[in-house]
């Protein structure tokens, strides 16, 4: 063997890790597989959250366009209806247009009017219309 020959293999030897090298490489590698695991598990548990919290604003959203929903009508309602009265239950057609007369706001817009029609569906509406 040539001085340069044995010389190359000396630099080669020296430049690669030693024998006692592995082991510390070893745990490096096996610090940095934990750790990926775990930026994995991480990454996964975050999406799952964030799913989740999709999941709850879609519904709250939905929950919202229904009570959206619900004031729309109830301010119609609001604007639609003269006036409100009790009346026992099980009371006729009859005693819902007297209960219904009897109510100033509705004498008051009844007073010189002609009732041309009169619906009557007991426990929900007396509707009066006028001419």
């Amino acid at each position: 063997m040539s001085l340069k020959v044995a010389r190359e293999m000396e630099a080669e030897t020296e430049t690669r890790p030693g024998h006692d090298d592995f082991p510390a490489l070893e745990e490096k590698i096996y610090r940095t597989i934990e750790l990926l695991k775990s930026a994995r598990e991480s990454k996964a548990a975050a999406e799952r959250d964030s799913q989740r919290l999709r999941d709850q604003l879609e519904q709250r959203e939905e929950e919202l366009d229904v009570l959206r929903g619900e004031m729309i009508s109830l301010r119609k309602e609001r604007e639609e209806v003269r006036a409100r009265v009790e009346i026992p239950v099980g009371a006729d057609a009859a005693a819902h247009e007297a209960a219904a007369r009897a109510e100033p706001r509705i004498a008051e817009l009844l007073t010189g009017a002609t009732v041309r029609q009169l619906r009557v569906v007991p426990g929900k509406i007396v509707n009066f219309v006028i001419a």
